[in-house]
């Protein structure tokens, strides 16, 4: 009897994609989204509310669940989803808080324009020409281009991966799965939509639902929930050495690992059984061979291999890790989804155009998750009106003056929780 249920979940899967938002079941299969059908995916067989919500500022909201009223459909027997029940949906779009943040928004950014601009393609293209030279004398062996290597390599990704990862390098869904491409020495796609655009975006900092929490758990402690030992005591020390393996041993082999095992990313988050897992084998192949062969074979120097990825490691922890994980920006909930999604994150240098193209757009990460899906060039527009709006309803707005302070933050952290903290 048991083999029989199993079976016929499989087969009404096999016909429906089925999602669950605001409490309501919606059958996808048909539905011909104009992000392309990952987003689709990654909604399928979870509760996609806050997907939905945060990735849809810009739409009509009446004429959007029209549409989605022609898939509604009634609750599974044989699927049942857990609503997530984190936020209060009702206050978060009726707040004269989000009413205010989307007139701001509005004001300043267009559907029509919320894409990469003409002149964040020129910054990209210029960052890629000077990656393409820095490339060349890389493999001829010279140590001046060896030094700057990993640097032209992040921050000509970085421009481009993370914002194609959210739909918001173009409208057109090719050209973004096209741009996830261009860094997978950063993260392989498939483990890093589940960590990034389902997991961390969705529920950041929010205990046993953020996976961003619970990387290498054993040896760096983040939060209270993860059970104290011995190496936690020194994590103020031996973190620096985690940033050097962080990337090609953390997110790309041992992420790889756990997909393929079907294990949920960082026991968080529930893998897809649409989105093809299976790519990760020609990702990492990928991976391998420009990162590690085609390097050692045409210099015949291991340094070429192992220093541009422990640097680049160090850079994608730099810009990433003083975003969310500071003393001020943990511990704090709020069930207004937008409000929530602001005091669990931290800016940085948001004056600085350098800080701006060497992070990608990740130093405004305050509005970056008010506004996943749009284009990191046009967060600065609205900025300054993010912060007054929080000044004016008491909204606690992390942020300092440059990345130097942000790491500082991000140490006493770090400290704070080598200790047992209940």
């Amino acid at each position: 009897m048991h083999k029989k249920m199993i079976y016929k979940i499989v087969v009404i899967n096999k016909y429906m994609t089925i999602t669950l938002i605001h409490g309501k079941y919606y059958n996808l299969k048909d539905f011909k989204h104009p992000g392309g059908s990952i987003p689709i995916h990654l909604a399928e067989n979870r509760d996609a509310t806050e997907l939905f919500e945060s990735h849809h500022i810009f739409s009509d909201r009446d004429k959007i669940l029209k549409i989605l009223e022609k898939y509604e459909i009634d609750a599974p027997q044989d699927l049942q989803i857990i609503p997530n029940n984190i936020f209060d949906w009702e206050e978060t779009l009726n707040s004269d808080f989000t009413k205010e943040f989307k007139e701001i928004v509005r004001k300043k950014i267009s559907y029509k324009t919320m894409k990469a601009s003409s002149y964040k393609l020129f910054e990209i293209s210029v960052l890629f020409t000077m990656y393409l030279i820095n490339l060349y004398y890389y493999l001829q062996g010279n140590y001046y281009a060896l030094l700057v290597y990993p640097l032209s390599l992040w921050m000509f990704t970085v421009n481009i991966y993370h914002d194609a990862s959210h739909f918001a390098l173009s409208h057109n869904p090719f050209i973004n799965k096209m741009g996830t491409y261009t860094a997978l020495m950063f993260s392989l796609t498939y483990n890093w939509y589940h960590q990034h655009i389902i997991g961390h975006h969705c529920y950041v900092n929010i205990l046993a639902k953020d996976p961003d929490l619970y990387h290498s758990p054993k040896y760096l402690r983040h939060t209270p929930d993860i059970r104290h030992n011995k190496y936690h005591k020194i994590q103020h020390k031996t973190f620096a050495i985690l940033w050097l393996v962080a990337v090609p041993l953390g997110l790309i082999m041992t992420g790889f690992m756990k997909s393929m095992k079907g294990l949920p990313f960082n026991k968080v988050v529930k893998l897809s059984k649409v989105l093809n897992k299976n790519s990760m084998y020609y990702e990492i192949g990928f991976v391998i061979l420009y990162m590690v062969i085609m390097p050692y074979m045409a210099t015949g120097r291991i340094i070429f291999v192992i220093y541009p990825y422990m640097m680049y490691s160090v850079l994608f922890m730099i810009c990433t890790q003083i975003n969310h994980l500071i003393e001020d920006a943990m511990e704090l909930t709020d069930k207004n989804y937008f409000k929530h999604q602001i005091i669990n994150s931290h800016n940085v240098a948001v004056n600085s155009y350098w800080s701006y193209l060497f992070t990608g757009g990740l130093n405004m990460q305050i509005e970056h998750h008010l506004l996943p899906s749009v284009n990191h060039c046009h967060l600065r527009k609205i900025q300054k009106d993010i912060e007054e709006l929080c000044k004016r309803h008491n909204v606690r707005y992390n942020v300092s003056g440059n990345i130097k302070e942000g790491l500082k933050r991000h140490y006493r952290h770090i400290k704070k929780y080598k200790n047992v903290l209940k």
